[in-house]
């Protein structure tokens, strides 16, 4: 069913007026609740705690109740409701996703390449996105900072960074309980319990949370017979937080998140019998149906994330300092298995995928102000390793097999010093600088067998050209190592007339880390190692306070250079006829566009807004003329809360609609071909997700007998949206797959909070 845009805000205002003309009781008078101004709002975008009027940074904050009246669940949510924003699925499972911003986001992410997002948890940055996408429980705040963010948070920030803070202990004995039901068998408990042990001196915070439902779709196959996009996932942390003395405080931090789930859906978005033959065509025209919500495949494994995170942060008082030292621990294990061809055939069928990461972090950081509080300072040093264990088996009609991704081992290590001086009052120049050096290793094996898993080994396919006779025994091979230099850096200049009036003006440069091949390969320059790629930005901005506080504006406009771009391109085998697909530094490109949002107190009545722009142009190398991938051209989003007051308690009405325009998750051109050659308009639409919107709705109600009992009824894609989250790229076979997003999803939840 096509719904307008149109059709779809005059439902969203019958939602919430519906709501507030059926009250409980229409004999109970009702009024409006009292109204405030918005809120002052602290952020960390500068790595220490500031009013957000203060930060000349592009920047969207979410508090833990705001988190909570916009249902932002996990990090997926907060596509739409934060201008410039992508977050794509993964093929792997909901626990993991790919996130891009002002236009710039990865396509793929494995072992061996790097995010152009960074993701920060309590100040430890996640080398890798698996087992990231977790729930939004007890959370301080998210952040999301657009905009290359090298200087103070390194490498990999090239499109921005998001930061999410849990938190911390309380000296109060506290705690909520909360349990929910929903339609697909929706299941979730949560348990909150905060323990001064020692006043003053020690206090605990304990989190527990269960989600679980039944799939979303379903494997019609009699062989597999199983649910489709089903979740059932734990959460527990534990808090410690020590202040042995009045300058130093110690925060402890230990979680652990285990979610289980079949296989996400792959239905056939695409058939074109002028093109399909073979199976490809037999798979078509059996099996293609549109707009379908089933599918009939021969791979559907029970897939297991299992997570593990320590960290711990001390922040010590010198009086005339500030030194945090944030070190973290980050344990993961990924299983999963899907069937990218949506048939019982075996033709694309990956039976197995895994991945294991460790890694360590360490950060010192000494910052404060000095010359009379007109220079604000900080200066840090940085460390991380990881070590990854990954790889794939492949199932054809002829053959197993096995490739890793490799296995690796990065490293990286930096200092870092960025400072504010007031030259005139109200008028702030900052300068910051970074210099980094990683270091990369990367192991491969390409076995194939004869069956999975218990198959016996049956050849090796790596190149003889790097493994000299390569055999059952001998079938790996050691890169290289790599290493790159990297010196990201900012300059600006703000300025403050009033309390309530920011503007500022920016340039900036980040770096993306280079990196091995995506994959191995079957020739020796499928190995060849690719370089880094960088950013650099230019930002003007403002950011106003009016109306007694009643309406909050923030607008940012952008223009980045974007060059030494990793791309996969064509490229023939020296000597032979061949053409494989490599990643290569290629061309150069530039991004603009801006960010609009606002949000308004109207008496009792909160209405938040936000508009994002993004115009990518390649404008050199083999994709000039191509339109960019993983971005939206467009998105906005309207939202509104409104808190109605009756004798029983306070009703709390909230909406918000979000909508996205057309988003390629590939480049619509025939990669394999040297040049490029132009697709079907069928096949271009294939591999694109189309432009979407999503409304969602929450009622609560606080009631008055019982000021600590809260009921919630809430509704998630109430217009039963069909949309993708993903494809793949088989659309030159004439057939092409598509992953899918939740459907109308509704339930309640009671809450009791001590």
């Amino acid at each position: 069913m096509r719904i307008s845009t149109r059709n779809l805000l005059i439902s969203a205002s019958a939602l919430i007026g519906g709501f507030v003309v059926s009250p409980p009781s229409a004999a109970i008078a009702a009024e409006p609740a009292a109204s405030t101004g918005i809120e002052e709002i602290v952020v960390t975008a500068e790595r220490r705690s500031e009013n957000l009027m203060n930060v000349p940074v592009s920047v969207t904050v979410f508090n833990g109740e705001e988190l909570g009246s916009n249902q932002i669940v996990n990090v997926s949510a907060l596509q739409g409701l934060v201008p410039n924003v992508t977050v794509t699925g993964s093929l792997s499972g909901e626990s993991d996703m790919l996130v891009g911003m002002r236009g710039l986001g990865a396509d793929q992410l494995n072992a061996n390449t790097d995010p152009t997002v960074g993701l920060y948890v309590d100040g430890i940055y996640l080398g890798r996105t698996q087992g990231s996408n977790v729930a939004m429980i007890d959370m301080d705040d998210v952040e999301v900072l657009r905009g290359p963010q090298g200087t103070l948070f390194g490498r990999n920030t090239i499109g921005g960074a998001l930061t999410i803070n849990t938190k911390a202990p309380t000296d109060a004995f506290e705690g909520e309980l909360k349990l929910g039901g929903g339609n697909y068998n929706g299941l979730t408990a949560t348990g909150i319990l905060n323990v001064p042990v020692i006043p003053g001196e020690l206090d605990l915070r304990i989190v527990y949370d269960h989600q679980q439902h039944s799939g979303y779709y379903t494997d019609t196959d009699p062989a597999v017979s199983r649910s489709l996009n089903d979740q059932r996932q734990d959460y527990v942390r534990v808090s410690l937080k020590a202040t042995p003395t009045s300058n130093l405080t110690a925060v402890l931090r230990l979680d652990h998140f285990v979610s289980e789930q079949h296989a996400q859906i792959f239905v056939l978005n695409y058939y074109d019998p002028a093109i399909a033959t073979g199976v490809s065509n037999t798979i078509g025209s059996t099996y293609y149906s549109k707009n379908a919500t089933s599918t009939n495949t021969d791979e559907n494994p029970l897939g297991k994330d299992v997570v593990d995170d320590a960290n711990a942060t001390i922040d010590w008082d010198l009086g005339w300092a500030q030194v945090k030292s944030i070190t973290g621990l980050r344990m993961v294990t990924e299983e999963a298995g899907l069937d990218e061809d949506a048939s019982p055939l075996r033709v694309i069928d990956l039976p197995a995928y895994y991945d294991k990461q460790h890694q360590f972090s360490q950060e010192i950081q000494l910052y404060g102000k000095s010359l009379d509080d007109k220079l604000d300072w900080i200066v840090g040093l940085y460390y991380f390793r990881e070590s990854i264990n990954a790889g794939y088996v492949v199932g054809t009609p002829t053959v197993f097999a096995a490739s890793s991704l490799p296995d690796a081992v990065n490293t990286s290590k930096s200092g870092y010093a960025q400072a504010s001086y007031e030259i005139l009052p109200g008028v702030k120049l900052t300068a910051g600088v970074r210099y980094g050096e990683d270091d990369k290793t990367a192991t491969y094996s390409q076995p194939n067998f004869s069956s999975y898993p218990n198959g016996a080994r049956t050849g090796c396919r790596l190149p003889a050209a790097l493994v000299p006779a390569p055999n059952l025994t001998n079938c790996t091979y050691v890169e290289p190592p790599i290493s790159f230099h990297y010196l990201p850096w900012t300059v600006g200049i703000d300025y403050k007339p009033t309390e309530d009036l920011l503007f500022y003006a920016k340039e900036t440069h980040g770096t993306r880390d280079g990196s091995y091949q995506l994959y191995s390969a079957s020739s020796a320059p499928g190995f060849t190692p690719v370089g880094a790629e960088s950013v650099q930005s230019s930002e003007v901005g403002t950011r106003q306070s009016l109306f007694d506080d009643s309406l909050l504006l923030s607008a940012a406009a952008y223009y980045a250079n974007y060059s030494n771009i990793q791309q996969n391109v064509a490229q023939p085998i020296p000597g032979t006829s061949t053409i494989f697909l490599d990643l290569i530094n290629s061309g150069t490109a530039t991004v603009y566009g801006g960010e609009f949002e606002a949000t308004a107190q109207i008496e009792s009545l909160r209405v938040r807004a936000s508009l994002g722009l993004a115009e990518p142009t390649d404008t050199s190398g083999p994709y000039k003329g191509v339109p960019f991938t993983e971005v939206s051209k467009t998105d906005w989003s309207l939202g509104a809360d409104y808190p109605v007051q009756f004798s029983l308690g306070t009703l709390t009405l909230h909406s918000d609609y979000t909508w996205q325009s057309k988003q390629f998750v590939y480049a619509p051109v025939n990669t394999n071909t040297i040049p490029f050659k132009p697709l079907t308009q069928g096949q271009i639409n294939s591999i694109s997700i189309g432009a979407y919107g999503l409304l969602n709705a929450l009622a609560s109600f606080e009631f008055e007998a019982a000021p600590d009992c809260t009921l919630s009824i809430w509704g998630r894609n109430l217009t039963n949206q069909y949309y993708f989250t993903r494809t793949q790229a088989n659309e030159l076979s004439g057939i092409n797959v598509a992953t899918l997003g939740a459907p109308r999803t509704f339930g309640a939840t009671i809450a009791y909070k001590f």
